[in-house]
């Protein structure tokens, strides 16, 4: 064996060891791949719509005496429960229920709103508050903050003789604006039952 057959095998060697790098290389590159291609998938990956709620007429009655007589729309599954002093609400079961409530006056909306707004002071900037609408019979807005944003209000109303007011549990807030408009929607449908 002479000097060719050393280069031969260095040769080989290095071949060997070229493929190897390759392939690892290759490895690596699949690897960074897949993981940008999940990342483009979770980024375009399109919210699932919420499935449409089944709404019914429920008795108010069982909230309080106050209300007998009194029914609103809900979703099918929600509960009849007292919510504060005389008050009615209409709650589903866990997060992001329908969750709206009546009470059997009105709400002074500039006052509630000034405390709205010492509530987000007291966050120092973590929360934000934008208010939509604000008159005398409505008021609405969005909080941000904390990675998310919800959507509130609070109107006053008249049904037929009787002063009443309808709100969503802003304590908690209504995560799309859909939902919103359904939480509105439902307040409308509060009516004495002859």
């Amino acid at each position: 064996c002479g000097p060719t057959d050393d280069k031969q095998g260095d040769k080989k060697g290095d071949k060997a060891d070229k493929k190897a790098g390759d392939k690892a290389d290759d490895k690596a590159a699949d690897k960074a791949d897949d993981k940008q291609a999940d990342k483009a998938a979770d980024d375009k990956a399109p919210e699932p719509e919420p499935a449409a709620v089944e709404m019914v007429e429920h008795d108010l009655s069982s909230a309080d005496p106050e209300w007998a007589g009194w029914v609103a729309q809900g979703p099918k599954d929600a509960k009849i429960m007292a919510d504060g002093i005389k008050g009615a609400r209409i709650a589903g079961d866990g997060m992001d229920a329908f969750d709206l409530a009546f009470a059997p006056k009105h709400r002074d909306l500039a006052q509630l709103k000034a405390s709205l707004q010492k509530g987000v002071e007291a966050t120092e900037g973590k929360v934000k508050v934008t208010f939509t609408v604000d008159t005398p019979e409505a008021l609405e807005w969005t909080s941000g903050g904390l990675g998310s944003t919800t959507y509130n209000f609070v109107m006053n109303m008249k049904v037929g003789e009787r002063e009443v007011s309808c709100q969503n549990n802003y304590m908690v807030g209504i995560t799309t604006p859909e939902a919103f408009e359904q939480h509105k929607a439902a307040c409308a449908t509060l009516a004495e039952k002859k």
